[in-house]
């Protein structure tokens, strides 16, 4: 019998789809077991590249005559073999150091693009290579330590269950929801789905195997290995979902806490219970009610050290991790450029940039307070907590400015001035000069570059041409950098995207950056400020 038509025995034959997904699971680890069981075996470690055929024989060589060493340890030989053991290890040394060198050279002066010289030098000094991050303590607010890992595996899972919830109490109430209208437009209406054999089988075949899995153990390596076999049951149960709900046992979530820079309560609470929200970008009918028990009843556990904590409940936000958590998110922020008509509002994912344009500064910060009271009445009105140490305010003049600035207040807190920020990757300071960026650009690319060990490189020689087309700037004196040249107004703005797209990973984002640097300039300069 075939995995496909055992799998599709069970699975048609029961009713609810809680029954159904816990055999097909359990039928599947089953067959698994027996067919491809899982063993723990010896990696062996990739070799250096530099070694070769040579070196390995005086490695060996070396090796043979520290056998004798030991051997003769005592004897009247001893000085003798340790000399020549001595003479070896130096022999091996020096080759393994000339090699390392002469590969790593050979390596920069191949790379041909901005992305493989980064990526050789990342190689060279270890950067990208995945490490096991191994939580030893944990110290809290009342100056108490954690070491026993279950009971840190509990409270981290505690504390991240936790944030929806009290985000959502410093929420102001909102008496009378009618008064908040939100924007409606013309929606293709989805009220139901049919999950079609061939886009499963597709997409079986194309996961991605180092995907990581869910608290099922159902990994994504061993879908794409049977993907042809396991698309027919998986198409049923993909469709018995849409019939019916998502089963349970896909609503528990397994949380890895991983360090990051900066706050780690920057999460976003909404009311998911809004049906108008949903209605007004299509959403109705049985495809929202599916939406609705997928995203109620959620449980969360987290793993630390090994070690699982207890389930708890998650009753606020959106599913981290999972497909429809982004797009449940646009669709909370999508009135966000309609409700704002007092600037010009830039969106990229959850970065939001937005500027207007005064005949002074008095007025400029008045429309920066009406634009806070916008931005303000709509996150009451979708339940979104807006990260206070997050908003910044930049004041662009010609000429400097001198006196006290009125306040920019976001309810009962302020805004804080600055005189440069970072947009998608691009720094733009109050003047729209370059400076503040190429210095950041200059700092980043020295701290890199000299982490670089020295293998007789010669810095000062050409780096990679990014075919930017624009000024050639000298990073620390030596090294010389292609920037985007921006003179207005010869710029060429679909050519300049066309190269980022092609030689920056992160180009999208960049090129957005730029966008919002380009119309800033560019509507300065149409008021007569530039």
């Amino acid at each position: 019998m075939t995995l496909s038509m055992f799998l599709d025995g069970y699975t048609l034959l029961l009713m609810t789809i809680n029954d159904s997904t816990y055999t097909w699971q359990q039928m599947y680890k089953e067959l698994l077991d027996d067919h491809a069981p899982i063993r723990a075996v010896k990696v062996k470690t990739t070799s250096l590249p530099w070694v070769d055929r040579n070196i390995r024989k005086e490695m060996n060589k070396r090796f043979k005559l520290f056998k004798l060493l030991k051997k003769c340890k005592g004897s009247s030989d001893t000085s003798h073999f340790w000399a020549e053991y001595k003479a070896q290890r130096n022999k091996v040394t020096k080759l393994m150091k000339q090699a390392e060198a002469e590969f790593w050279k050979d390596s920069f002066e191949n790379a041909t693009d901005s992305k493989s010289f980064w990526k050789v030098v990342n190689a060279a000094t270890g950067r990208g290579i995945p490490k096991e991050t191994h939580i030893k303590m944990i110290k809290y607010n009342s100056g108490n330590e954690i070491t026993d890992d279950v009971e840190k595996a509990n409270f981290i899972n505690g504390f991240f269950s936790s944030i929806g919830k009290d985000l959502a109490i410093t929420q102001p109430l909102v008496e009378n929801y009618d008064d908040l209208h939100h924007i409606y437009r013309i929606t293709p209406t989805i009220e139901d789905m049919v999950i079609d054999f061939d886009i499963v089988e597709r997409d079986l075949r194309n996961v991605k195997a180092k995907k990581a899995h869910g608290p099922d153990g159902v990994t994504a390596h061993s879908l794409s290995v049977v993907s042809t076999s396991a698309a027919s049951s998986l198409n049923v149960l993909f469709n018995l979902c849409c019939q019916q709900n998502s089963p349970d046992s896909w609503k528990i979530a397994r949380v890895k806490p991983l360090f990051k820079k900066g706050s780690q309560s920057e999460k976003v609470s909404g009311d998911l219970h809004k049906v108008a929200r949903w209605k007004a970008v299509g959403i109705c009918c049985h495809l929202h009610g599916l939406i609705m028990h997928y995203l109620t009843n959620r449980k969360q556990y987290t793993e630390l050290n090994g070690t699982k904590s207890s389930t708890l409940n998650e009753d606020y936000g959106v599913p981290h991790g999972s497909l429809v958590g982004p797009r449940l998110f646009t669709i909370y922020v999508n009135d966000l450029p309609e409700s704002i008509n007092a600037g010009k509002v830039f969106m990229y994912a959850d970065d939001t940039t937005i500027y207007c344009s005064g005949t002074n500064v008095e007025d400029v910060v008045s429309k920066l307070n009406s634009i806070m009271d916008q931005i303000s009445l709509l996150s009451v009105k979708n339940k979104l907590t807006i990260h206070p140490s997050k908003l910044e305010a930049m004041i662009i003049r010609k000429s400097p400015f001198i006196g006290p600035l009125c306040p920019v207040c976001y309810g009962s807190g302020f805004v804080n001035f600055v005189t440069s920020t970072t947009c998608l990757g691009v720094t733009i300071d109050n003047k729209l000069s370059w400076s503040a960026h190429i210095e950041k650009v200059n700092k980043n690319f020295s701290n890199k570059v000299d982490d670089v060990p020295d293998y007789g490189i010669d810095w000062n020689g050409p780096l990679p041409d990014c075919q930017w087309g624009g000024n050639s700037v000298l990073l620390d004196d030596t090294v010389p950098v292609e920037v985007p040249d921006i003179e207005l107004p010869s710029i060429a703005n679909n050519d300049l995207h066309a190269c980022l797209e092609q030689n920056d990973p992160l180009a999208e984002s960049h090129c957005l950056g730029l966008d919002i640097y380009l119309n800033l300039v560019l509507h300065l300069q149409a008021l007569g400020n530039v």
